[in-house]
């Protein structure tokens, strides 16, 4: 039997439930060393997960989507294309108030939103699969890292009161991992599915499946 192997990101992140510019949106750190990291991938996942700090995440029709990008083209998106559809920085996430009005970007930790189905980015990054299990779910629910909150009108603003706790990230990040490297098991074709087992690799799944089939 003729099999391959190939490595992924997997990005285990509180649901962006809101649209942005009009689009379903994933995020992505602007940070150098992940964007180039993404060239030593096949794959980076965005795994949405609901978090107790955001009520509107929790049962959320995309509360478990896994939503797949090809990680080539996403580094295209990062460093050139993005720019050429939003000049203005429109998808850097920003800190808000309550209110909602914008109070500029937040540099020390920039994130930016990357639109599902927009002409640019709808050949390489789509929806590939929903986690359904409630147990794994709910365990996620309780370990929500967001710094942000929303408000009775469901608008999101950066709350200063929300801090990252690092330990939580770390553990929500390997569970997120472990629900992922199950969701891959299930799929047909897969042989095995291989963590890093390094929070500073460059990847976090190595996954070998059968050359004839289809790539999750």
């Amino acid at each position: 039997m003729m099999s391959m192997k190939f490595k992924v990101q997997v990005k285990t992140q509180t649901l962006r439930y809101s649209l942005n510019q009009g689009y379903e949106i994933v995020a992505f750190p602007m940070k150098d060393s992940q964007i180039q990291n993404l060239l030593q991938t096949k794959f980076c996942y965005f795994f949405g997960t609901g978090d107790y700090n955001l009520p509107p995440t929790i049962g959320h029709r995309r509360e478990g989507e896994v939503v797949r990008a090809n990680s080539k083209d996403l580094h295209k998106w990062l460093t050139e294309d993005m720019g050429k559809y939003f000049p203005n920085n429109e998808m850097l996430m920003n800190k808000m108030s309550k209110n909602g009005f914008k109070r500029g970007f937040d540099m020390r930790d920039p994130w930016v939103n990357i639109p599902i189905n927009h002409q640019g980015t709808k050949g390489w990054l789509k929806k590939t699969g929903q986690i359904t299990d409630k147990t794994e779910l709910e365990h996620l629910r309780h370990m929500g890292t967001s710094k942000y909150s929303s408000n009775v009108a469901d608008t999101v603003y950066r709350d200063n009161k929300n801090k990252i706790d690092t330990n939580v990230m770390g553990k929500k990040g390997t569970v997120g991992e472990n629900v992922i490297t199950n969701y891959f098991k299930k799929q047909p074709g897969v042989i095995s599915v291989v963590p890093s087992g390094d929070v500073y690799a460059k990847w976090d799944l190595e996954i070998e499946y059968e050359k004839m089939k289809e790539v999750i």
